[in-house]
C-alpha cells in the first residue's frame, strides 16, 4: 500500500477471498511472510504473487518450501511481462507438470524470450492446455523443444503448439519412447526431427501402432548411413517400402502399375487409378468404397482381407475389373429415350423432384449418339434431356432401397458381361465368392422386411447362395425377385434392364412407409459376422464388396465440371489473344476423338472426359523427380498428360510467317540439302558381303593355324551413305513466354517461327525429328503437347499446330525432359539429340530454386547415360547466376537477341549434327 494506493486497495479488497483459500494457519503465515519479503524489491510482482499463490497452495502443494521455490522462479525472471505471465499460468500448469520439471520449463521460456518475447508468452500461455492433453511424461517433450530452440525458435514454437494435436492420437505407452527417439534425431538434425513429429498422424495411418517405433528405428539407421528428410515424411521409397513390409497385406501403390493398364484395356479409355484416401480437393467428398467418376477409379490404398497376398491382389484385380466394366458397358450413360420411358410413368404416379436444380444439363457430349448393347441409338434430342441415371434414381421416395436394388442388378449384369467378354476372369470371380459371402452381415430378425430381402438378394448375387436359410415367409418373394433380376444376365441387356429390374423389385418391396435415414453403404446392417483376418487399413472394419459403389452423380458431376473447365479455357485463350470463336461445342469436337469405338464402329459417349487442363487425345504416364535434399528419386511423382495441339488458330500465323520468311526458308533448305550424304562407302570386316577383306582373311588363316577359333568377319560390303540422326525439340510453353519484345512479338511467337523454319530445313535432309511443347500446373498435371512425332510427316497441319500454341501455365522442366527421353530412347538412330528451348528458370508448384535446378541437371545427366546428346537454348540473358549450375556439363547457348532465334536455330542444329 505504501508503494501504490491502487495496489493497497486491491490488497485489502481481495484479502478475505485470497486468505479463505488457505485454511492452514502455517501455510497462511508462510504465504504472507514470503509476500512481504518480495514486496520490498518487486512490489508490482508481489501483487501478482498475492493473487495466484493461494491457488498454488490449494491446488498444487501446501508445503512452504514448494511455495518458496515456485515464487522464487517468478521473481527472478528479469522481464516483468514474462514474470506476470508466469504467475498467472503456473498454478494451473503445475496440476499437469511435476514440480521437479518446473526449472526445465522456466529455462525453455527464458530461451524463447531471448529471441522473441511473443514466442515465450505463447509458450507459457499454452503450456497448461497442452500438457493436460498429453497423457505422458513431459520431460522428453521439453527436452525436444529445448534442443530445437538452439537452431530455430520458430520451428520450436510451431512444434510445441501443435504437440497436443499430434500426440493425443498416439497410444499413451508410445508417447514417451516416441519423444525420446525424436529427441535422438533432433540432436543430429532438427529439421528431420520436426519432419517426423509433424507427420506422425500421417505415419500412424500407414504403420500399425505395434510397428511404429520399429519403423522409426529403421529410419534412424538409414539416417546414420546417410539417409535423409524424406523418410520421416513418408515421401521416400524406402519409407513406404518398410511401412508396407511391417503392415502386411497388399498396397495399391505396389500393384498400380499392373492394375492401371489392365483397367485401360478393359474400359477402352485412359482411366487412372487412385487410392480412396488420396487427398484431392477437386473430388469433393471422398468415396468410402471402390468407385469411379468415369475418369478415375478409386480403390482402397491397402487391404488385408486375406492372409494370402495372392488373394488380396486378386481382390484388387476383380474390383478394378468391375469399375472398368461400369465404364466399358455404359452403366453411367443409358439411352436417354429409354430412360424417358421409365421416368414418365414414375412422375405421373409420384411427387416429382426438382431435377432442374440437381442436374441442370445432361453431361453427355452433344452430337455423340449414345449406343446401348441393343444397338439402338438416342438422338440429339435425347442427349440434351434430363433423362439420366441419377435423375431416375432420384425420383423414388426410398432412395436407399432403390440404390441398393440397382447396385445388385447392375453388378450382376456387369459380372455376367465380364465373364462373357473375358473368360480369364471367371476363375477369379469363383474364388472370391466364398470370401465375399463370409463377410456379409447376418440377418437381424428385427430388420424391416425390405432390408432382409435386399440383403438376401445381395448374397445370392455375389455368391449364388445365402449365409443362412431363407426364412420361410420370405422364400416366395425372394424367388420372384431373383426371377426379375435374372433378366439382366444377357449379352443384349443394357443398363436400362437393370433400372427396370430395380424398379420392379422396388414395387414388390416398398410398403409406402417413410424410409429410414440411412447414409451408410448397403452392407451397413447389424453386423455380427466375424471380423476380417489381417491388419490392413480396412481390416476388421468395413469390408467392401468387390463390386464397389455405383455413383452416377459423381460421374455426372465430373462431366459437368469438365464442361465448365472447357468453357473457362476458351475464355482464357480468347483473353490471351487466341481465337475468340471457340465454344464448348468446339471443345467437344476434340474430345470426340477420345471416344471408344465399339465393334460396330459407332462411338459411345466418353465416361468421365479428359484429364485436367485440356482436351483431346491423350495418354498419361508417371515419371520420377530427383530430390536433391536426400539424393534419391521420388518415384512416380509427376504425371504426364500427352495432348494433341488445338485444331484451330494457327493458319493466320503460318501465312504471316511464310510471307515474312519465304526467301529465308528456301535458302536454309538449299543449305541443308548439302548435308545429305551421297555415294557409297566400303565397309570392311563384315560377316556377309560382296567381296573379300584380304587383311581379315590373312588374320583368319593365322588364327586357324595357331589352333584358335578365328573370326568370320572376312568380307567387304558396299553400303549407301546415310545420316542416322533422331532429334527431339522440347519447347517451354509457360506463361512467361508471352513477354513482349521490342519488335512487338512475344517470346513464344519467335520460338514458333524458329520451329517452323527448322522443321522445313530438316525435311530437306530426311532426319527423323519430333517437336514437343510442355507446360502444366503441379506435379499432378504436366501437359505434354505433341506438335510433331517422329513417325509423323511434315505437313501443313504440323505448321498450323505449331502456330496455334499459346502461352499456358508453368514449367516443370525435369518431368518433360524425362518423358522426351523415353520417346528418344525408342529411336534406332546412331545419333540422338535433345534440344531444350526455354525462356527462363523452371518454376512450378513447390518446384523452384535449387530443388528445380538439381532436378533439371539430373534429367540432363540421365540423357547422357542413355547415349542422348542434350543441348539447351535459353533466351534468358540474365541467367548467368543459375544456368551453369542447372545445366552442368551439358552444352547450352544464351541467345542475346531473341529476334535472331529463327535464323540461328537451323545453324545450331547443323553444327550439332555435322
Amino acid at each position: 500500500a505504501q508503494h501504490s494506493t491502487a495496489s493497497g486497495i486491491r490488497y485489502f479488497r481481495d484479502g478475505p477471498i485470497r486468505l479463505s483459500k488457505i485454511p492452514d494457519p502455517a501455510a497462511r503465515k508462510a504465504f504472507i511472510q514470503l509476500g512481504l519479503k518480495w514486496a520490498q524489491t518487486h512490489p508490482n510482482l508481489a501483487l501478482c504473487y498475492y493473487q495466484q499463490a493461494p491457488s498454488f497452495l490449494a491446488d498444487v502443494s501446501s508445503d512452504s518450501n514448494a511455495l518458496h521455490t515456485w515464487a522464487q522462479y517468478g521473481f527472478t525472471l528479469t522481464d516483468y511481462t514474462l514474470a506476470v505471465e508466469y504467475f498467472n499460468a503456473t498454478p494451473s500448469l503445475l496440476k499437469h507438470l511435476p514440480m521437479p520439471l518446473l526449472p526445465v520449463w522456466v529455462d525453455v521460456a527464458k530461451k524463447f524470450a531471448v529471441d522473441k518475447l511473443f514466442f515465450a508468452i505463447t509458450f507459457i500461455r499454452t503450456s497448461s492446455e497442452i500438457f493436460s492433453k498429453i497423457n505422458a511424461d513431459a520431460a522428453p517433450l521439453l527436452a525436444l523443444i529445448n534442443e530445437m530452440l538452439a537452431v530455430s525458435p520458430e520451428r520450436a514454437i510451431t512444434l510445441f503448439t501443435t504437440s497436443a494435436q499430434i500426440l493425443s492420437p498416439l497410444p499413451a505407452a508410445l508417447i514417451a519412447p516416441f519423444l525420446k527417439k525424436t529427441l535422438q534425431i533432433a540432436i543430429v538434425d532438427v529439421d528431420i526431427a520436426k519432419g517426423l513429429f509433424m507427420n506422425t498422424p500421417k505415419i500412424m495411418a500407414e504403420v500399425r501402432a505395434d510397428s511404429f517405433l520399429e519403423w522409426i528405428d529403421h529410419g534412424i539407421a538409414l539416417m546414420k548411413a546417410g539417409g535423409g528428410f524424406r523418410y520421416f515424411t513418408l515421401e521416400s521409397a524406402a519409407a513406404k517400402e518398410f511401412a508396407n513390409r511391417l503392415k502386411g497385406g497388399v498396397f495399391l501403390a505396389s500393384y498400380i502399375n499392373v492394375l492401371e493398364p489392365f483397367a485401360r484395356a478393359l474400359s477402352g479409355r485412359p482411366v487412372i487409378l487412385k487410392a480412396i484416401d488420396d487427398p484431392d480437393e477437386e473430388r469433393g467428398a471422398r468415396p468410402c468404397a471402390p468407385t469411379t467418376d468415369g475418369h478415375t477409379i478409386y480403390l482402397p490404398s491397402h487391404i488385408a482381407f486375406y492372409e494370402d497376398p495372392v488373394q488380396n491382389r486378386e481382390w484388387y484385380k476383380v474390383a478394378t475389373a468391375f469399375q472398368a466394366g461400369y465404364i466399358e458397358f455404359n452403366t453411367f450413360w443409358p439411352n436417354a429415350e429409354k430412360v424417358a420411358d421409365l421416368i414418365k410413368p414414375l412422375l405421373a404416379s409420384s411427387r416429382p423432384l426438382p431435377l432442374t436444380q440437381s442436374l441442370p444439363y445432361n453431361p453427355s457430349p452433344p452430337n455423340l449418339p449414345l449406343k446401348g448393347r441393343d444397338g439402338k441409338e438416342g438422338g440429339r434430342e435425347a442427349s440434351v434431356s434430363q433423362n439420366t441415371l441419377a435423375s431416375f434414381l432420384d425420383i423414388f421416395p426410398n432412395q436407399t432401397l432403390i440404390k441398393q436394388l440397382f447396385d445388385i442388378a447392375e453388378g450382376a449384369r456387369i459380372e455376367f458381361l465380364l465373364k462373357e467378354e473375358y473368360p480369364g476372369l471367371r476363375e477369379s470371380f469363383i474364388r472370391l465368392r466364398e470370401g465375399e459371402l463370409a463377410h456379409r452381415p447376418l440377418l437381424s430378425p428385427q430388420a424391416p422386411r425390405s432390408q432382409m430381402i435386399t440383403e438376401l438378394l445381395a448374397q445370392i448375387s455375389l455368391a449364388g447362395k445365402t449365409i443362412a436359410p431363407i426364412p420361410s415367409e420370405l422364400v416366395q418373394t425372394v424367388f420372384e425377385c431373383c426371377r426379375i433380376m435374372g433378366a439382366v444376365q444377357s449379352v443384349s441387356a443394357d443398363v436400362t434392364y437393370s433400372m427396370r429390374a430395380a424398379k420392379a423389385v422396388y414395387d414388390l418391396l416398398d410398403d409406402g412407409t417413410p424410409p429410414p435415414d440411412i447414409s451408410k453403404p448397403m452392407e451397413a446392417f447389424e453386423e455380427k459376422g466375424d471380423q476380417v483376418k489381417g491388419s490392413g487399413t480396412e481390416s476388421g472394419k468395413t469390408r467392401f464388396t468387390v463390386r464397389g459403389d455405383i455413383d452416377p452423380k459423381r460421374v455426372e458431376k465430373r462431366a459437368r465440371d469438365l464442361l465448365i473447365q472447357e468453357m473457362k479455357g476458351a475464355e482464357l485463350i480468347s483473353s490471351k489473344g487466341g481465337p475468340e470463336t471457340k465454344t464448348p461445342a468446339d471443345s467437344m469436337l476434340v474430345e470426340e476423338q477420345t471416344v471408344k469405338t465399339e465393334n460396330s464402329g459407332t462411338p459411345t459417349a466418353p465416361a468421365g472426359g479428359v484429364p485436367p487442363n485440356g482436351s483431346g487425345p491423350f495418354a498419361d504416364t508417371v515419371v520420377p523427380e530427383w530430390d536433391c535434399e536426400v539424393d534419391e528419386y521420388r518415384v512416380g511423382f509427376c504425371r504426364i498428360y500427352e495432348k494433341e495441339p488445338p485444331v484451330f488458330g494457327g493458319e493466320d500465323f503460318v501465312e504471316n510467317m511464310m510471307a515474312e520468311y519465304g526467301g529465308i526458308i528456301k535458302s536454309i533448305k538449299r543449305g541443308f540439302q548439302y548435308l545429305a550424304p551421297e555415294g557409297v562407302v566400303l565397309c570392311k570386316g563384315v560377316l556377309e558381303g560382296d567381296g573379300i577383306d584380304l587383311d581379315r582373311l590373312m588374320e583368319h588363316r593365322v588364327e586357324a593355324w595357331a589352333g584358335r577359333s578365328p573370326s568370320g568377319r572376312i568380307y567387304t560390303e558396299r553400303r549407301k551413305k546415310e545420316r542416322s540422326v533422331a532429334a527431339a525439340f522440347l519447347v517451354d510453353l509457360s506463361g512467361s513466354t508471352q513477354r513482349r519484345l521490342s519488335s512487338g512479338k512475344s517470346v513464344l511467337q519467335i520460338e514458333k517461327e524458329a520451329l517452323i523454319l527448322l522443321s522445313h530445313a530438316l525435311s530437306a535432309i530426311g532426319d527423323r525429328f519430333a517437336l514437343y511443347g510442355f507446360s502444366g500446373r503441379s506435379n499432378e498435371a504436366v501437359d505434354f503437347y505433341i506438335l510433331k512425332d517422329f513417325d509423323q510427316k511434315l505437313t501443313r497441319q504440323v505448321d498450323r499446330s505449331i502456330g496455334s500454341m499459346n502461352p499456358l501455365w508453368q514449367n516443370r522442366d525435369g518431368a518433360a525432359i524425362r518423358h522426351t527421353l523415353s520417346k528418344l530412347s525408342n529411336e534406332t538412330a546412331q545419333t540422338k539429340i535433345l534440344v531444350l528451348l526455354s525462356d527462363g528458370k523452371p518454376l512450378d508448384d513447390h518446384y523452384k530454386g535449387s530443388y528445380a535446378y538439381a532436378d533439371v541437371k539430373k534429367a540432363l545427366s540421365e540423357a547422357r547415360q542413355l547415349g542422348i546428346h542434350p543441348f539447351c537454348i535459353t533466351v534468358d540473358r540474365e541467367g548467368a547466376e543459375y544456368l551453369p549450375g542447372m545445366y552442368g556439363d551439358v552444352a547450352y547457348l544464351v541467345v542475346d537477341r531473341v529476334e535472331s532465334l529463327p535464323k540461328k536455330l537451323p545453324r545450331i542444329y547443323k553444327r550439332l549434327t555435322t
